[in-house]
């Protein structure tokens, strides 16, 4: 698989500097989401892996999600409230929470979702034993009324080319290591911004460690950006076009992957 170039964003690494060893930094982009953020930061302050610390990032909610943030930052000193300005979108906020943090790692968890409590521990202890630089883990999904969708599994190797043919890494699951790659930027200006960075990261550093226990639950909301699957597809063509500029027949046989695959991850 040839390299490939990104000239719809530019998201070069930064240098990496000093971090705290063993801190794992968590984003969580929120906008409205009263009624399941609690859930997420009891998820990770239930985590049997005590070194971390949680940013979230209001940006810009008008329901009670950034006193209910406020709240919680009050009660436990790992717990910080960051605010934008304006609203970013859910990019530009993960950056604001990544320009943050401190931590040897940095992971994502989206307000709606939630991990298991052992999802820290066993995620860092594996980055370290296979000196991988870019891990995720299988996840549950599930509907807003908490029935069960199956399990996405993630494969032993997350290659670009496997990535390119279908999103192995679910952004909940996602964690890559600050103290030897640097801050990476989620790009913004196209959809499935999370997808693109994980690509960019493969095409830098390599496959990424996928870790075969699930280790998170993602809630898969009627009202969610990715709810739609032609909303969805029509994203993905773009990515292979315009992101990517990618030939049309080339685009053709990963987008054929893509649809195969999405048909088999989304078959409940």
């Amino acid at each position: 698989m040839p390299n490939l170039f990104f000239p719809a964003f530019a998201a070069p690494t930064e240098k990496a500097r000093p971090c705290v060893p063993g801190l794992v930094s968590i984003i969580t982009p929120v906008f409205n989401a009263e009624d399941f953020l609690l859930q997420a930061i009891r998820s990770v302050q239930a985590q049997t892996y005590p070194s971390w610390e949680l940013w979230i990032v209001d940006d810009g909610s008008n329901d009670r999600s950034r006193q209910i943030a406020l709240a919680a930052a009050a009660a436990d000193h790992r717990i910080r409230v960051l605010a934008n300005h304006y609203a970013k979108g859910v990019s530009g906020a993960r950056n604001t929470g990544i320009a943050a943090a401190r931590g040897e790692f940095i992971s994502f968890l989206d307000a709606d979702d939630r991990w298991l409590p052992q999802k820290l521990q066993v995620q860092v202890a594996a980055m370290k034993a296979d000196a991988a630089v870019f891990s995720a883990t299988s996840y549950h999904m599930e509907d807003e009324s908490g029935r069960s969708l199956g399990e996405v599994a993630a494969p032993p190797q997350i290659t670009l080319g496997s990535m390119l043919r279908s999103n192995r890494v679910g952004c909940l699951t996602a964690m890559y290591n600050q103290a030897r790659i640097g801050k990476v930027w989620m790009p913004t200006g196209f959809p499935h911004e999370d997808y693109l960075t994980w690509l960019s990261i493969l095409q830098q550093h390599g496959p990424a460690l996928g870790i075969p226990q699930s280790l998170a639950v993602y809630c898969r909301r009627r009202s969610s950006l990715s709810a739609s699957k032609s909303r969805a597809a029509r994203w993905q063509w773009r990515i292979y076009r315009q992101a990517l500029s990618l030939p049309w027949w080339r685009a053709a046989w990963f987008f054929g992957h893509y649809a195969w695959m999405g048909m088999r991850k989304h078959r409940h």
